[in-house]
């Protein structure tokens, strides 16, 4: 049969990645539904007129972070082929965008002027054919917390104005379009959502416009405002009692934390690894912004200037003594450069102004840790509130589709709507890692595991699996503290800090408190500020005894609440928490495995020699599949086993090949291979690169895993004719493969690196590190 290559049975972008199929050419004649269609465009049919732009002001309300993508709505009218006008009511279409330059109504109207030139025409003497006759654009303004619109008639006007979440309009500013430009720029900088219905477009942020785009957001620093609509601290200090802040207004980030757009501009700099352009913006940020001087040490620490970095946060603190961020920003640069006493005294003050802040207690434990005090230790952790729930800032890098959107009718491809897979990576054509989640119980809690996790059987999941972030962060702590003084010393150490069950009755602490009592006269803050506690006092006992509980129920997690202030102790003893105790229960668990581990390989290698010795058979015997080679490698990788880490991905790749080998032996299809097979593979080769970009004599291998990952994810389109399939190019690399090969330049050198390849790259490699010298990335020229 003659194959047909008109535009309706193209493939589509953002529908699938693999080629469609042959098939017969051209449909019957009387299918005329076909010309709804925009070229290479996936649109959402509404099934009620304006419902989509009525769903979008109504969610206003809730929208986080930079807000979700742009929503491009458009009306089409059928125009029959004889007669005058329109004959036929008009009907709403809508799709996603993401990566569209909004600085400006000129620039929206253009996209949509666009989109009425990609209207695919009717069939073959059809009746008559669908044309757009307007649309509307809606862009979020995150700074200023409203929705910009440009509605456009085609033909007519255009017309921009701006909506809150009432409804209400008002004209738009040149200061809001500055804003606008931003926060599109940002938006697509961030991960998407796996939408079908989502138009990805190339970022608008380009070398040449990357200068005026940082004076954008300098500009908008300056007048303090930050996404979300919350003001910094600086502009709420420069405001006047008679211009209060409007109502509902934040503070960014509180207490002088770094806000959602300095985030924003660090994951900026640092996906790319460029830190000497971060020193040089974050250097014009921290006069505006203080805690901002945490970011500048940090880029100042990855160029190498770990002193330049001290001296940044020491000048910083002296004008800004009771700023969180750089005090722990201090107490993590002093304990990485073994200032242990030091780095104690910051996390101490860091404790004090806030100790409703977990981090600052597990740096202040990893500070008691490293200056020799493992039960002080113990005591910081068990103090931690780890159960208090934090806004992450991770989530801002993250866009979600805008929720409450009405159900449409359907897809102009005629196929229902699939809303967006929250438990799949956004913008990562990696075939792997979309399992969906797991929900297994962890003590009290269930935790929904997701990803290859989800994947392992039910043998194979440590508790230590299931933990939580904070959770996983304070089992890092304990992981050190083993390495530091080992198992056995650390029991002895939880055994005279912490009452055993059954030593005696009482008034039992709550769950997530902050465990802070307040001493006078303990501080180290300068002058002696008495509205702070001192972690150290925290951490000591109480003056009155109180006996522990005894009862049964304590095991089943029952609690009973303390007064404000008061402690459950037993002859100075604290009660250990159930949090706390669960991870001493799942490092004895990882622990015990490892030696099941070691312990199976040393029966091996005794084996191997006795019968090397006895100059017989080895003897056959089946040993762990990739499943148990990647739960050992999660395990190796959680109880720091560097080495063991390597081994155990490096098998598990190996038994993934066996078992793919066995399957073609066999004679089973590729494409009929349990895909567990390639979730398993690429999970543990990206966890291999991940750990050989930071091995000098491991370039050569991270540059095969490249490669390797590439072949498996860019599988090139099969041509129209008979032309040999197209290399992959920079725009098919999976971002993981983009980010390490950055990371290898960065770490070792672009020289280094090019001639690890020996010549013999893909092209995509070669443009990868085109685009490093072009964006000046660290590394880019030795």
């Amino acid at each position: 049969a003659e194959v047909c290559t008109c535009s309706a049975c193209r493939p589509r972008v953002l529908v699938a990645s693999h080629p469609v199929a042959s098939h017969p050419v051209r449909p019957p004649l009387f299918q005329v539904a076909m010309s709804e269609r925009l070229l290479d465009v996936l649109e959402c049919v509404e099934a009620v007129a304006g419902e989509a732009l009525a769903a979008r002001t109504e969610a206003q309300a809730h929208f986080t972070g930079v807000g979700p993508p742009d929503l491009c709505y458009v009306l089409k009218g059928y125009e029959p082929t004889l007669g005058l006008g329109l004959r036929s009511t008009l009907k709403g279409y809508w799709h996603s965008v993401v990566g569209l330059d909004a600085s400006s109504a000129a620039a929206i109207s253009a996209y949509l002027s666009e989109l009425s030139q990609r209207q695919e025409p009717g069939a073959w003497l059809s009746a008559g054919e669908w044309r757009i006759v307007g649309g509307t654009y809606c862009a979020w303004d995150a700074f200023a917390q409203r929705d910009v619109r440009v509605e456009v008639k085609i033909p007519g006007g255009v017309t921009a104005y701006s909506v809150d979440c009432h409804g209400a309009r008002a004209p738009t500013t040149e200061e809001q379009w500055r804003q606008l430009g931003v926060c599109a720029i940002l938006r697509a900088l961030c991960s998407p959502p796996a939408d079908e219905a989502l138009q990805l477009l190339p970022s608008p942020l380009t070398i040449e416009r990357e200068a005026e785009f940082l004076e954008d957001v300098l500009a908008i620093a300056q007048l303090g405002v930050d996404i979300g609509g919350a003001f910094t601290d600086a502009a709420l200090a420069s405001m006047s009692p008679a211009e209060p802040p409007a109502a509902g207004a934040a503070v960014a980030g509180g207490g002088g934390e770094v806000g959602v757009l300095c985030s924003l501009m660090w994951a900026y700099f640092a996906q790319s690894h460029r830190f000497r352009q971060a020193a040089d913006f974050f250097a014009q940020v921290v006069p505006l912004h203080p805690a901002c001087a945490a970011l500048l040490a940090r880029a100042r620490r990855a160029c190498g200037e770990s002193t330049l970095a001290l001296d940044e946060l020491c000048y910083a603190l002296d004008k800004h003594p009771d700023n969180v961020p750089l005090l722990r920003a201090q107490a993590d640069l002093s304990l990485e450069l073994r200032l242990y006493a030091e780095g104690l005294a910051l996390s101490s003050a860091a404790v004090q102004l806030a100790p409703r802040d977990v981090q600052v207690w597990l740096v202040l434990a990893r500070a008691y840790l490293l200056n020799g005090a493992p039960e002080l230790a113990l005591l910081a952790l068990n103090a931690a509130p780890v159960h208090v729930r934090t806004r992450s800032r991770e989530a801002a890098l993250e866009l979600f589709p805008c929720a409450g959107m009405a159900t449409p009718e359907r897809l102009t491809n005629g196929d229902a709507y699939v809303g967006p897979q929250f438990s799949q990576k956004p913008n990562s054509n990696m075939v792997a890692v979309e399992a969906d989640a797991v929900i297994r119980s962890a003590g009290e809690a269930s935790v929904a595991l997701t990803g290859v996790a989800a994947l392992l059987p039910d043998e194979f999941v440590l508790p230590a699996e299931l933990l939580g972030n904070n959770e996983t962060q304070a089992y890092a702590v304990l992981v050190e503290a083993v390495s530091e003084v080992g198992w056995e010393a650390l029991l002895a150490c939880r055994d005279k800090v912490f009452a055993a069950q059954g030593e005696g009755s009482a008034e039992g602490g709550r769950e997530g408190s902050s465990g802070s009592a307040a001493i006078a006269g303990a501080n180290v803050l300068p002058g002696g500020d008495a509205r702070a506690e001192h972690a150290a006092a925290a951490l000591s006992p109480a003056e009155d005894e109180v006996s522990l509980r005894a009862s049964e129920g304590e095991a089943e997690g029952e609690q009973t609440a303390l007064p404000p202030g008061q402690r459950a102790v037993a002859g100075g003893k604290r009660v250990c928490r159930l949090w706390l105790q669960r991870l001493f229960e799942a490092m004895h668990a990882d622990l015990q495995a490892l030696s099941d581990w070691q312990q199976e390989d040393d029966e091996l290698e005794e084996e191997q020699k006795m019968t090397r010795e006895a100059d017989t058979e080895p003897i056959e015997r089946e040993g762990p599949d990739f499943r148990e080679w990647l739960s050992r490698a999660r395990l190796a990788k959680r109880l720091q086993q560097a080495d063991a880490t390597v081994e155990a991905y490096e098998r598990c790749v190996a038994a993934v090949d066996s078992a793919v080998e066995e399957h073609g032996n066999c004679g089973t299809p590729l494409d009929e291979m349990p895909p567990e097979l390639n979730d398993f593979h690429v999970a543990a080769s990206l966890a291999l690169l991940e750990i050989y970009v930071d091995d000098k004599d491991a370039i050569g291998l991270a540059l095969g895993l490249c490669h390797s990952l590439i072949d498996i994810s860019c599988t090139p389109d099969l041509p129209p004719t008979g032309e040999r399939p197209r290399a992959p190019d920079k725009a098919s690399l999976p971002q993981e493969v983009t980010a390490a090969l950055y990371r290898l330049v960065a770490t070792h050198g672009l020289k280094a690196v090019r001639a690890a390849t020996k010549g013999r790259a893909h092209r995509a490699v070669g443009e990868v590190f085109a685009e490093v010298t072009a964006w000046r990335v660290s590394g880019y020229d030795c």
